[in-house]
């Protein structure tokens, strides 16, 4: 799943999808299902997206559309839940209702399973070596996200960490508990749907806001917010996908603050698979 909304105000947005689609097409060795949330002031550019790419393609494809406003109308009591807890003031970029619709998706879609990524990524790899991590899954793990590979998490947590001097809250790889980013998500819906905890979570406002209150978290990241806090209280909920498959290139926390212990979170060895260019940062030709 990809989401391209809003692409009129920013023509980039047309090149950014076309590379992600490009490179998936380059490199995918089963059938594709795209489904693409956008508006309709954005779906021309993405079909001549998929048209432009389609010449790349190994293997078939079919692409399902829908207007994104069909996934954000029956999740808004949800949205309006959790945006005033994860987003910086109403308006901020992140405060739009399309960065929640993720955490609900189970709710809407009756796939079994499903990959979203971020329209400013670029594949290396097969996407189906992506796909097979869903089989890798502990039986209660729902969600397969990477760790965010800055110290986010260090900074929205500071005033917990300051009090709990010994947290793992925040703390960088391998043993902190660094929170996610949500630039390639696997889904796994079925168990999602399935889940009394999750169920729980997402449908009684008090259980979130109780864990905001708990950690003291102050996010501003839409879903990635979501899931790491999440993940403070409930880890078994989430399987840890490698950093090689989500590598963000992103480093504004190192000059800002963190750049004593930036390289404990931004490190990133073996064989890279997606390159994440979060907030259009350049993805390199090579």
């Amino acid at each position: 799943m990809l989401f391209f909304t809003h692409a009129d105000h920013k023509p980039e947005l047309k090149n950014k999808l076309a590379l992600c689609i490009s490179s998936m097409f380059k490199y995918a060795t089963l059938h594709l299902h795209f489904h693409i949330l956008t508006d309709n002031i954005s779906l021309n550019s993405a079909m001549d997206v998929l048209k432009e790419s389609a010449v790349l393609a190994r293997t078939s494809a079919e692409v399902s559309f829908y207007d994104v406003n069909a996934f954000v109308e029956p999740l808004q009591e949800l949205i309006n839940t959790i945006r005033p807890l994860f987003s910086f003031k109403q308006g901020a970029y992140y405060s739009d209702g399309l960065f929640f619709i993720s955490v609900g998706l189970f709710k809407i879609m009756l796939l079994k399973k499903l990959i979203i990524v971020d329209a400013d990524v670029k594949f290396l790899d097969d996407i189906k070596e992506l796909h097979d991590y869903f089989n890798k899954f502990p039986p209660e793990a729902l969600i397969g996200a990477a760790s965010e590979q800055q110290p986010v998490y260090r900074h929205v947590l500071h005033e917990y960490r300051r009090i709990y001097n010994d947290t793992l809250a925040g703390g960088p790889p391998p043993d902190g508990k660094t929170g996610f980013n949500s630039g390639v998500l696997l889904l796994d819906l079925e168990k999602m749907r399935h889940s009394d905890l999750y169920n729980e979570i997402v449908n009684n406002s008090s259980f979130v806001l109780h864990l905001v209150e708990k950690y003291k978290f102050k996010g501003h990241l839409g879903d990635q917010d979501f899931y790491s806090l999440i993940n403070l209280e409930y880890p078994y909920l989430f399987y840890h996908l490698p950093c090689t498959w989500n590598r963000q290139l992103y480093q504004w926390w190192k000059y800002h603050g963190y750049k004593d212990v930036f390289d404990l979170y931004h490190s990133c060895s073996g064989k890279i698979h997606l390159l994440h260019g979060n907030c259009n940062t350049m993805i390199p030709d090579k």
